[in-house]
């Protein structure tokens, strides 16, 4: 089945904008567009909805609230839109892949993720959410993994970087078009 709602994990304003933690906003908003996002809420999340067309009922959704309260934002939009977790996509940083690397689960633990746990527990403890992990790794032995993700890439990281969204970017149209199974066999490296 296709995915019906792509989120994007990060933190909002600007001190936090072009940070490895907020990789999830970045890739939605190249995705489709930085000039068709809505405001729902009184600024609870920013979102896009395909109206009309091949996507049609298909949503694209940043929680304003902050990563690690993001859960709750998730869980309204989905519900108003009658979502059910198996039809979601989560982007989001991880440090464990190495920078340009993604990964693509059907489900799984958080994996010390505050923003995807505070998914888990807002859908009651539902580990069914499919993921998009972004590679924003390896962080340097010795360094606080609050600053590093906090932190923004080094100009020597920049290929990699463009490179990663524009294949985040494809993955997000495979799951789309064909399901998160076909887009896990495309963009999951080689084990």
């Amino acid at each position: 089945m296709p995915i019906r709602l792509v989120v994007g994990l990060g933190n909002p304003g600007p001190s936090y904008a072009g940070t490895r933690h907020n990789i999830g906003f970045m890739l939605l908003d190249e995705f489709i567009g930085y000039s068709s996002w809505k405001r729902w809420r009184e600024g609870e999340a920013a979102f896009h909805d395909s109206e009309g067309g091949d996507r049609a009922g298909f949503h694209c959704f940043k929680p304003l609230t902050f990563m690690n309260l993001s859960g709750g934002a998730v869980r309204a939009f989905a519900d108003y839109h009658r979502i059910a977790p198996a039809d979601i996509l989560v982007c989001y940083d991880d440090i464990d892949l190495p920078l340009g690397r993604l990964r693509i689960r059907l489900s799984g633990s958080s994996g010390g993720h505050r923003g995807v746990q505070s998914l888990i527990e807002s859908f009651g403890g539902e580990e069914g959410i499919p993921r998009l992990r972004l590679g924003v790794g390896p962080m340097p032995e010795g360094a606080d993994a609050k600053d590093f993700v906090l932190g923004r890439f080094r100009s020597d990281e920049a290929d990699a970087f463009r490179m990663m969204l524009k294949r985040g970017m494809s993955a997000l149209d495979t799951a789309y078009a064909h399901g998160i199974e076909k887009a896990m066999n495309e963009f999951n490296p080689a084990s």
